[in-house]
């Protein structure tokens, strides 16, 4: 089973956008009974916008800091 944690989210609003900042950790267990073991873990920044009442992703940055997917190498960039 894989689990997606994310953690130390701060939220600021300004009026009609905000930011949301936060760690995101990705949690692997192969069976009930199997250790749980950290497979990935990174950041994560968005800019959002509020648009007819609702909020959206103007802009998201998700940051890799270990474990990740060999196929997502071409285009990384470190922040």
């Amino acid at each position: 089973t894989f689990k997606m944690l994310l953690t130390n989210l701060r939220i600021t609003v300004n009026g009609n956008t905000a930011t949301a900042d936060m760690i995101w950790t990705g949690l692997n267990s192969e069976t009930v009974t199997a250790v749980t073991t950290v497979v990935e873990q990174g950041h994560e920044h968005d800019e959002l916008v509020k648009l007819n009442g609702r909020w959206v992703f103007k802009h998201r940055w998700v940051t890799s800091d270990g474990g990740m997917n060999p196929a997502l190498l071409k285009t990384y960039q470190k922040r």
